[in-house]
This record gives C-alpha cells, structure tokens and sequence, in this order.
C-alpha cells in the first residue's frame, strides 16, 4: 500500500515507489508471481481442476495493486496457486481500466468472476478471468453500472448458472441476477418475501455496500451471509426459477450457543469472510491473522 506498511522484519517502511523491490511495487509480491499480502476484504476462491486450472485444482487471490507503475497506472491482478505443482502464476492486466473490486467468485468451470470500475469509481463492469486465461475480460450487463459497487459482494449460483450480487437500496437489500453464460445481459432485480436481516452498510465507491458477504450452500439452496455485529447468519432460499420466481429470506439458527467472538480494530470486514465449506457441512469465517482463529457455524438443518 501507498505509505507505510508493517509486514516482515525483512521490509522497510515508507513510500512505496523508494522503498520496495519492483516486483513488490508493482504487482504486491514478496517475489516474482507470489503474493506478498492480501487486503482483509479480499476473498480468496477454490478453481476447480480441469480447464487449464491444474489436476488438483487451484487456490485464487484476486489483487488489485494500489502501486504505482510508471505514474499512476493501477494493476488487476489475480494470483493462482496451482495446488498439484505447488506454484504461484500472476494473471491479469497492468492498465488503469480495469481496476478490480475487493470481492469475487469462481464458477463451476474455473472462471473467476469480479466487479470492476474501468477509470473511474462508480462506473462499475463485470469482470472475468477466464479459466487457465492470463487477462481479464470485461463485460456490461444492461444496468450493472448504475446498480452494483464494485466492492460489493459476488456469489457464483451453480445449476441455475447465475452470478448474483446485492446492495442496499434505501436500507432494503436487492438481489441482482446475471446470466454467466451470457454476462453482457440484462441484469434481473430478483423477486424478495419474507422478514429480511437488518443490514449496515460498509464503505465503497458509487452505491452503498452491504455489510454482508454471500456464498452459496447447496444443501440449503441458497445464498447465505453473516453479520458480524450481531453474530447472525442468514439464507435466500433460491425458487424453482430463480429469475422469475421468489426468493425467500430465512434466519439461520443452531442447536447450542456459545459465546461468539468479538470483532476487533484487526477484524475488518469478517463478513466478506465468511464461506461455506461442503466437507464441514459448515460455515468459516476466519479472522485477523494475529489470533489465527477460525469460527465454524452448523445450522441445525445441516446437523
């Protein structure tokens, strides 16, 4: 990041275009093709194998460089980790236009999907890696610019083929629907019933961020997310047709109840966190790396 920066004993403080080795200022790496950091809002993804993506899979760090290269060109990048061959590779593009957001998602074939603002905030696209691809693609769904932040949260919908994303809208949550087969279509304002969470918004560009992260559950059906504050985890039952069917909002509860943690200065943004993990039949949210805890949480309809 521009300024100063605390990370190991073996870096130096200060401005960034003085202080740092070229591959740490120009695309964040400790060294050529490995991430040197991430930022706290940024969630990582799971590449299925196949496609280019590797035998065993792959682990993704979306970036987007703060740095300065050569003036003021910004850098989307994304890091792969080939889990088989055990190496990092750096894809992406080093221009000012597609300027990744904090928040992405992956698909049932490796494509690795975010919003973006091309120069400038506010002016939000649809972004996609392609699988085993080096540079982003950029894609503008008839009215996602004027509805979804670029550091809002993404969610990839399997069997429906969906990339969902939602904002606040008047301190309602909406729900936004786009065809991943057919990413420069319409956006679809999904139908909503039911009693909806209470959700704070975050910080971002252009339109309101939730402070509610989403990830998929298949064995619910549907989208789900966590609210820090109160420690409450909420599911959007997807409907038979989810682009013109009612999605139902639902409140998450478990059969104990212990203490929850409380969020600190460190904890920026647990709720962008918080994942579903199949092989737990459980949600994870993980929080600042100084106490290295990980938080699981099984509803009772998945005990």
């Amino acid at each position: 990041y521009p300024g100063s920066v605390a990370v190991s004993p073996n870096w130096v403080s200060g401005d960034v275009n003085s202080a740092y080795d070229e591959p740490l200022r120009t695309y964040g790496e400790l060294t050529a093709g490995v991430p040197a950091a991430s930022h706290s809002r940024w969630n990582p993804c799971i590449l299925p194998p196949g496609n280019g993506i590797g035998a065993s899979g792959a682990f993704a760090v979306p970036f987007q460089s703060a740095f300065h290269i050569g003036g003021n060109t910004q850098s989307a990048q994304a890091h792969i980790y080939d889990f088989a061959a055990g190496t990092w590779s750096r894809k992406g593009n080093v221009d000012n236009t597609q300027i990744g957001g904090w928040t992405s998602c992956a698909d049932t074939n490796g494509n690795l999907w975010r919003a973006c603002h091309p120069g400038s905030p506010g002016n939000s696209r649809l972004q996609k890696l392609p699988a085993g691809g080096a540079t982003w693609e950029i894609y503008n769904p008839s009215g996602w610019a004027s509805l979804i932040n670029r550091d809002g949260p993404l969610c990839y919908i399997p069997g429906s083929n969906l990339i969902a994303a939602w904002r606040l809208v008047s301190g309602a949550l909406r729900l936004y629907l786009v065809d991943a087969a057919s990413p420069s279509s319409a956006v679809v304002t999904a139908t909503l019933s039911g009693t909806a969470p209470s959700v704070p918004a975050a910080g971002g560009y252009g339109v309101p961020v939730p402070a509610m992260g989403m990830t998929w559950c298949e064995p619910l059906g549907a989208i789900c997310g966590f609210l820090e504050g109160s420690k409450q985890v909420w599911a959007l039952r997807r409907p038979t047709n989810p682009l013109t069917g009612t999605w139902a909002w639902t409140q998450l509860t478990a059969s104990n109840s212990p203490t929850p943690f409380t969020a600190s200065a460190g904890d920026p943004e647990l709720y962008n966190r918080f994942q579903y993990a199949p092989a737990l039949r459980s949600f994870v949210v993980t929080r600042q790396i100084g106490n290295q805890e990980m938080w699981a949480f099984r509803p009772t309809e998945l005990a």
